[in-house]
């Protein structure tokens, strides 16, 4: 009875990590890859833009071609107009930069379920209240759900 439960317990997370043959770290595999991607965030204030880079472990995020932040390991910065600061994470903790950032570098590890939503694969992950809408055929993202923030991919470029 013991072997048949645990052999029961291993089939239930194969299956919760797992849908229609994609597992979770093919789907992430883009957090390994350097890419540039372009977003766009909807408000009652306008359209917001961000641009993301990210290039070895540094990520830029560059808010409505004015505002770049940059994540490089621990250092964060915030740039506009020439001048360069450091920023604490504690300020950034909030911020459209950080959600993203939580976002495009949740682990595998961190409790997500695959969900078919047809051209997509609906990845949720409820311990960092994260949702990746990720293109079937490219693996690339296409949505980001932050909270109750949503992010359009209008962009996401892979290297071939």
């Amino acid at each position: 009875m013991k072997k048949f439960l645990v052999l029961a317990f291993i089939s239930a997370l194969l299956f919760l990590s797992s849908c229609g043959g994609a597992h979770l770290t093919e789907l992430l595999a883009f957090q390994g890859e350097n890419y540039a991607a372009a977003l766009t965030f909807s408000a009652d204030s306008g359209t917001t833009s961000v641009a993301v880079l990210k290039d070895g472990g540094a990520y830029t995020f560059t808010v409505d071609e004015k505002y770049s932040f940059l994540y490089n390991g621990d250092e964060r910065s915030v740039s506009y107009n020439g001048l360069s600061l450091p920023i604490s994470s504690d300020t950034l903790k909030r911020s459209l930069p950080q959600k993203l950032f939580d976002a495009l570098t949740s682990a595998p590890s961190d409790g997500w379920t695959i969900k078919d939503g047809g051209a997509v694969f609906v990845c949720e992950c409820r311990e960092r209240g994260v949702t990746l809408c990720i293109d079937k055929e490219t693996h690339a993202p296409v949505k980001i759900i932050c909270g109750d923030l949503v992010f359009d991919v209008t962009r996401f470029d892979l290297p071939k």
